[in-house]
Order: structure tokens, then C-alpha cells, then sequence
């Protein structure tokens, strides 16, 4: 997650994250500050449904929310916020991938500038970075980003937080 977060610190034009699961803070963080060195850096995300008002998940950071845990996602920390927890001050775009009914979005992969693509097995999570055996890969070549970028459009179909998304929880 070190690496990531210093090549997603490195974006100047635009950053395209599709991530199965997007809970680590320090990833957040690293988009957020880049995002703050540069104003007009375009950062957009998208999360599978299932993780996606997850009080750890990182696009509720990025919508600038926060939800509490509920007593059966954390019994002994119930009505509290994650540890850590920064909602950005100002408004990002991350959104909920459009997958048919029954599927889940399984994606793990970033397109900075539109020439680098960082991808593998790796979610953007601790336990990916600590106690999983994953893979991350970067390319920097134009036309495999454009590819990449192809199949984030074909899933970015639904940006911002709904009620329908809320009630889906």
C-alpha cells in the first residue's frame, strides 16, 4: 500500500481507481493529497455495492461521509467511527460499479494520467497488504491504459451516494 500510495501521489492530470474492496485509510489519504497539491486533478472511484457504505470503506471518505458501526459489524465498538477516519473536505466522485444483477464487481486496478496502470490481486485493504499473498503490477504505456479506462467507463455508470444506495446497505 506504501508503493500505491506514493504513485497515486505522483497523479497530475487524473486518477481512475475500480476497487473490490477500497478501505485503507493511507490510500484515501494519498488521493486526497494529491488532490489538494492540485486542485484540478480529476479523481474518480468505483467500489462493488457490498463494500460500499461499509463503515471502512474508503469511498464514504471520498463522498465526505462517515458512518457509525453497527453493534453486528463491531460488537465491542458499536456507534463509534473508524479509527483514523477522514472525510474529505471537499467533494470527490466515487460511485458504485454497474454490474449485472446477481454479480459482483471483483476489479483491482488504478489508471493514473493515462499512461500508468497499476493492477493485480490486490485490494486496497490491510489485510491485502498484510496478511494476504497479493500481487500488484504497474504498466506505463498509453494504449494498455486506454483499455483499462475503457472497462472503467463500461462500469462507471452511478456516481454519488443515493437514498437507493443507502437503502441497499
Amino acid at each position: 500500500n506504501g508503493w500505491i500510495a506514493k504513485t497515486l501521489r505522483r497523479a497530475t492530470r487524473n486518477v481512475a481507481v475500480a476497487n473490490f474492496a477500497f478501505s485503507e485509510q493511507a490510500l484515501a489519504d494519498a488521493l486526497a493529497d494529491a488532490g489538494a497539491l492540485n486542485p484540478s486533478l480529476h479523481v474518480r472511484t468505483i467500489g462493488e455495492r457490498s463494500f460500499a457504505t461499509r463503515f471502512y470503506s474508503e469511498l464514504l471518505d471520498i463522498w465526505g461521509l462517515a458512518l457509525l458501526r453497527l453493534p453486528e459489524e463491531a460488537p465491542s465498538h458499536p456507534c463509534t467511527y473508524e479509527d483514523g477516519n477522514k472525510p474529505w473536505p471537499f467533494a470527490g466522485e466515487a460511485g458504485i460499479a454497474s454490474m449485472a444483477s446477481g454479480d459482483k464487481m471483483h476489479h483491482k486496478f488504478a489508471v493514473i494520467d493515462d499512461r500508468t496502470v497499476l493492477f493485480g490481486s490486490h485490494n486496497w485493504s490491510e489485510s491485502a497488504n498484510r496478511g494476504n499473498d497479493e500481487t500488484v503490477i504497474a504498466i506505463h504505456d498509453a494504449g494498455i491504459a486506454r483499455e483499462f479506462m475503457g472497462e472503467f467507463e463500461r462500469l462507471a455508470r452511478e456516481f454519488g451516494i443515493s437514498e437507493r444506495l443507502i437503502d441497499n446497505r
